[in-house]
């Protein structure tokens, strides 16, 4: 990235934990990377047990939190000169809050929580999947993706114990997880009393392409920078 400093002088590494395709490569997590980079910001990425380079596994709820967690502690000793700051994208958002939300002592250098189109939880995620819309059509199996879902990634419930100024990002054209999630996740952190928390919601973007929208990304500039 280019020798850039924010806040109080040190560099800062963002962590970013990727949503449920594919791997750590995809175009528009790229996309994001060099957007970051050219912000100042070095940024380390990973893949989950199950996604990318790894075989014979099977992810789910705990091994995704596991591993999130084992990459919060790498960066801790391989960056402790740097400000640290989490961005979870998408199922990202709900390892991240999980894992954050479980810890008694967050590293030091961590600054900040960035989660980009988050989900209320799993069982609201699950009910607007596209292929919860085929099955929602017939009587007998309506609601049954919802229902398998429900319980897990419950951020909703979780995000109140998070200790860290927090930024969420949504665009009101998202068809994956339309905008409501982070508007009634918004009004939950406002109910817990959260005064470190902010929503920006954008006109355009999709689920995954926020990093194209200039106003985005000078969103989580300025909040990065205030840390």
């Amino acid at each position: 990235g280019i020798n850039a400093e924010y806040g109080d002088g040190k560099r800062t590494v963002v962590l970013y934990s990727h949503g449920n395709s594919c791997n750590r490569a995809m175009s528009h997590r790229v996309g994001l990377y060099q957007k970051l980079t050219g912000m100042g910001l070095d940024v380390v990425t990973f893949d989950y047990r199950g996604f990318g380079d790894s075989t014979g596994v099977l992810p789910d709820e705990n091994t995704t939190v596991h591993d999130a967690g084992a990459m919060l502690q790498w960066v801790e000793k391989n960056f402790p000169e740097h400000n640290m700051v989490v961005w979870g994208h998408s199922l990202g958002t709900g390892i991240t809050v999980k894992l954050l939300s479980s810890l008694e002592k967050y590293p030091s250098q961590l600054q900040g929580l960035i989660l980009e189109s988050p989900f209320l939880n799993s069982g609201e995620a699950g009910r607007h999947i596209p292929i919860a819309r085929i099955f929602d059509l017939l009587p007998f199996t309506k609601g049954v993706i919802g229902e398998a879902l429900e319980g897990l990634f419950p951020t909703d419930q979780l995000i109140s114990k998070i200790k860290l100024p927090v930024l969420i990002l949504h665009a009101k054209d998202d068809r994956i997880l339309p905008i409501h999630h982070s508007e009634l996740l918004y009004e939950e952190c406002c109910k817990q009393n959260m005064t470190n928390v902010d929503l920006k919601v954008f006109d355009e973007g999709q689920h995954k392409y926020l990093f194209t929208i200039k106003e985005a990304m000078a969103a989580a500039s300025n909040f990065i920078d205030g840390l």
